[in-house]
Protein backbone atom coordinates (compact mmCIF):
# COMPACT_ATOMS: atom_id res chain seq x y z
CA UNK A 1 0.00 0.00 0.00
CA UNK A 2 1.51 3.82 -0.70
CA UNK A 3 -1.25 6.38 -0.04
CA UNK A 4 1.15 8.13 -2.78
CA UNK A 5 3.18 11.18 -2.35
CA UNK A 6 0.28 13.99 -2.31
CA UNK A 7 1.83 17.81 -0.67
CA UNK A 8 0.14 17.88 2.60
CA UNK A 9 1.34 14.33 4.24
CA UNK A 10 4.07 11.98 3.80
CA UNK A 11 4.23 8.73 1.15
CA UNK A 12 4.14 5.60 2.82
CA UNK A 13 5.78 2.70 0.99
CA UNK A 14 5.90 -0.98 2.08
CA UNK A 15 9.26 -2.51 1.81
CA UNK A 16 9.94 -6.18 0.25
CA UNK A 17 10.17 -7.07 4.38
CA UNK A 18 6.92 -5.84 5.50
CA UNK A 19 4.78 -7.82 1.89
CA UNK A 20 6.96 -10.78 3.13
CA UNK A 21 6.25 -9.98 7.13
CA UNK A 22 2.30 -9.41 6.48
CA UNK A 23 2.14 -12.72 4.82
CA UNK A 24 2.75 -14.77 7.59
CA UNK A 25 0.47 -12.29 9.99
CA UNK A 26 -2.54 -13.40 7.69
CA UNK A 27 -2.01 -11.44 4.32
CA UNK A 28 -1.92 -8.37 2.65
CA UNK A 29 -5.79 -7.90 2.79
CA UNK A 30 -5.86 -8.72 6.59
CA UNK A 31 -3.38 -6.52 7.53
CA UNK A 32 -4.45 -3.66 5.61
CA UNK A 33 -7.79 -3.73 7.30
CA UNK A 34 -5.87 -4.11 10.53
CA UNK A 35 -3.24 -1.06 10.05
CA UNK A 36 -5.22 1.30 7.86
CA UNK A 37 -5.89 4.24 10.59
CA UNK A 38 -2.09 3.71 11.44
CA UNK A 39 -1.08 4.15 7.57
CA UNK A 40 -3.11 7.51 7.71
CA UNK A 41 -1.39 8.66 11.19
CA UNK A 42 2.03 7.90 9.55
CA UNK A 43 1.15 9.65 6.08
CA UNK A 44 0.35 12.73 8.61
CA UNK A 45 2.87 12.43 11.29
CA UNK A 46 5.45 9.40 11.30
CA UNK A 47 7.75 10.95 13.81
CA UNK A 48 4.44 10.88 16.11
CA UNK A 49 5.22 7.58 17.12
CA UNK A 50 7.96 5.61 19.16
CA UNK A 51 11.54 6.36 18.55
CA UNK A 52 13.97 3.43 19.38
CA UNK A 53 16.35 4.42 22.00
CA UNK A 54 20.12 3.16 20.79
CA UNK A 55 18.67 2.78 17.13
CA UNK A 56 18.76 6.34 14.51
CA UNK A 57 15.39 6.45 12.65
CA UNK A 58 14.11 3.48 13.68
CA UNK A 59 10.09 4.01 14.96
CA UNK A 60 7.85 1.56 16.20
CA UNK A 61 3.97 1.83 15.83
CA UNK A 62 1.24 -0.53 17.86
CA UNK A 63 -2.28 -1.34 17.47
CA UNK A 64 -4.57 -2.34 20.36
CA UNK A 65 -5.78 -5.86 21.16
CA UNK A 66 -9.84 -5.95 19.42
CA UNK A 67 -12.51 -8.23 19.98
CA UNK A 68 -15.35 -7.36 17.65
CA UNK A 69 -18.23 -10.32 17.50
CA UNK A 70 -16.65 -13.67 17.19
CA UNK A 71 -12.81 -12.03 15.56
CA UNK A 72 -10.49 -11.45 18.21
CA UNK A 73 -7.59 -9.49 16.38
CA UNK A 74 -3.89 -9.22 18.55
CA UNK A 75 -2.24 -6.10 18.72
CA UNK A 76 0.70 -5.92 16.06
CA UNK A 77 3.85 -3.78 16.09
CA UNK A 78 5.19 -2.34 12.81
CA UNK A 79 8.52 -1.20 12.43
CA UNK A 80 9.39 1.52 9.95
CA UNK A 81 11.53 4.50 9.01
CA UNK A 82 11.60 7.82 7.73
CA UNK A 83 12.77 9.93 5.48
CA UNK A 84 12.84 13.47 6.02
CA UNK A 85 14.21 14.38 2.29
CA UNK A 86 11.55 12.49 0.69
CA UNK A 87 9.12 12.99 3.08
CA UNK A 88 8.51 9.22 3.15
CA UNK A 89 7.84 6.38 6.00
CA UNK A 90 9.01 3.06 4.61
CA UNK A 91 7.36 0.16 6.44
CA UNK A 92 10.13 -2.07 7.41
CA UNK A 93 8.25 -5.08 9.01
CA UNK A 94 4.93 -5.93 11.04
CA UNK A 95 4.69 -8.62 13.55
CA UNK A 96 2.27 -9.94 16.34
CA UNK A 97 3.24 -8.15 19.54
CA UNK A 98 4.23 -10.54 22.54
CA UNK A 99 1.61 -10.29 25.06
CA UNK A 100 3.61 -8.51 27.51
CA UNK A 101 3.86 -5.88 24.90
CA UNK A 102 0.29 -5.85 23.17
CA UNK A 103 -1.90 -2.56 23.48
CA UNK A 104 -4.97 -2.78 24.81
CA UNK A 105 -8.06 -0.70 24.32
CA UNK A 106 -9.55 0.37 27.01
CA UNK A 107 -12.57 -1.59 26.14
CA UNK A 108 -11.86 -4.01 24.01
CA UNK A 109 -15.05 -4.52 22.77
CA UNK A 110 -15.29 -0.86 21.73
CA UNK A 111 -15.28 -0.49 17.66
CA UNK A 112 -15.19 2.71 17.67
CA UNK A 113 -12.23 3.38 19.76
CA UNK A 114 -8.87 4.05 18.03
CA UNK A 115 -7.46 1.10 17.20
CA UNK A 116 -4.02 2.44 17.64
Amino acid sequence: MSTGGNNEGWEVVEEETYALSAQYCGGAEYVDSITEQVDYSLSRNPKGFLNIPGYQNLYLAKTKFRIVGPEVTPSFRIWFRVDTKRRQVHKLYIEVAPPEEMGFADDPFDRDEKPF
